[in-house]
């Protein structure tokens, strides 16, 4: 009996929580195309499963139906698996033209692929497997998606043009664009839906959004520059926000809108982040190790590694907190660092 599943995509980790006592993961591996399984005790691969597209660049799940989104971004495919019959033929069709991110709608639908190149999101409806011939056209480089909790409205953040595209996902158009700060990457969606969190990686502020107004209605000055990745924690209370390359993790209040005087030290160079409320822990992926950093929401200490990493967590990866999904989705987003300092420029 499967009783939580935590997803990681980037690599993409699929934590699932069975009835022995602990936890193990799906990930995808984007050097060899595959789909393997972890056991998160030590860490190791179980098993691996060749996939279909070609460098695998971020995973979504359908939790319902146990079914994995795959989107390969040299083929401009999504790889769909059967996470449950995994001999199943995986199903594989055009999703876009420069496929980067990907989200669910929160009845698991259709799915919303943003095209980094393109300055656009395409639908997949997910009843026939099909993509839409209508395309949502957004701002600059398009980056991220997020929908909010009542399936609504869809936020994108388009890193190029420093804005956050509003979608209203009835009609599949843009309502309103959001000037936020320098170079955004990732955003939350506050799980009451009242709030949308934007981390500006050029200026090293996270933009604050009211949903009510669609309005930017300030913005958070971080101790440390390149804000990448953030996750709101399972009290709703906090956010917790990686910075590329450097050693720290900058927690916010969300109820002052500050920052936390300290700062959690971790090793290494985190990229992203993400909440697990069954452990009560925040796992934080590394862009120079293949290891998972967890992190004691009760005490803000690491918590020491089981045992030496050797499952190759993702040396690039991104976390993402689901609200509407007791799943928790960490991202790829294919080589990050370089694709980051190549845009920044």
């Amino acid at each position: 009996m499967i009783r939580f599943i935590f997803l990681i995509s980037a690599w993409c980790i699929l934590l699932l929580q069975p009835t022995f006592a602990e936890p193990f993961a799906y990930a995808v591996d984007p050097d060899k195309n595959t789909l393997n399984t972890i056991d998160l005790s030590n860490h190791q691969i179980i098993s691996s499963y060749p996939l279909v597209s070609k460098y695998p660049r971020e995973l979504a799940l359908d939790e319902k139906r146990m079914r994995a989104y795959i989107i390969g971004s040299i083929t401009k495919k999504l790889c769909i698996i059967d996470l449950v019959d995994h001999k199943k033929e995986p199903i594989s069709l055009f999703c876009g033209p420069s496929p980067w991110g990907i989200v669910l709608s929160p009845g698991g639908k259709r799915a919303y692929i943003t095209n980094v190149s393109h300055n656009c999101i395409s639908i997949v409806d997910l009843t026939t497997d099909t993509m839409l011939p209508e395309m949502i056209r957004v701002g600059d480089l398009p980056w991220a998606i997020a929908i909010a909790p009542d399936g609504k409205t869809a936020y994108v953040v388009n890193h190029g043009s420093s804005t956050v595209s509003v979608i209203d996902l009835s009609t599949n158009t843009v309502k309103t664009v959001i000037k936020v700060g320098c170079k955004p990457v990732m955003l939350a969606v506050h799980p009451d839906g009242g709030t949308v969190y934007v981390t500006n990686f050029g200026e090293g502020t996270v933009s604050v959004i009211d949903t009510k107004t669609n309005t930017q209605k300030t913005k958070i000055q971080l101790k440390y520059k390149t804000p990448t990745s953030i996750a709101v924690t399972p009290d709703r209370k906090y956010a917790y926000i990686v910075h590329q390359e450097l050693p720290y993790v900058s927690k916010i209040d969300l109820l002052q809108n500050k920052v936390e005087d300290t700062s959690i030290k971790v090793d290494g160079k985190p990229l992203g982040i993400g909440m697990y409320a069954p452990l009560s822990k925040a796992y934080i992926t590394q862009a120079d190790q293949d290891a998972l950093i967890a992190i004691d929401l009760k005490t803000d200490k690491v918590v020491p590694e089981p045992a030496p990493g050797s499952a190759g967590l993702g040396h690039i990866v991104f976390l993402e907190n689901t609200p509407t999904n007791p799943s928790i989705v960490l991202k790829l987003w294919g080589n990050l660092i370089d694709a980051l300092k190549h845009l920044s420029n």
